[in-house]
């Protein structure tokens, strides 16, 4: 199943930036509550969250 390939990666990936991962797409946080929560700034949650994002697009592609 595709989400079970998206957490085994995400559990490779930098502890911050499965917390951010996590807050946003699990939870629906805001980038401002993610930022507040785990202390750092927003562009830092964004940064992170792109990087997620490019990562788990490079590996798992267009799987469905």
């Amino acid at each position: 199943m595709l989400m079970d390939r998206v957490e085994e990666e995400v559990v490779t990936m930098p502890f911050l930036d499965q917390q951010v991962y996590h807050a946003i797409i699990g939870q629906g946080a805001s980038y401002e509550e993610t930022s507040r929560s785990l202390d750092i700034s927003v562009p830092s949650v964004r940064k992170r969250l792109n990087r997620v994002r490019s990562r788990l697009k490079s590996k798992l592609g267009d799987a469905r």
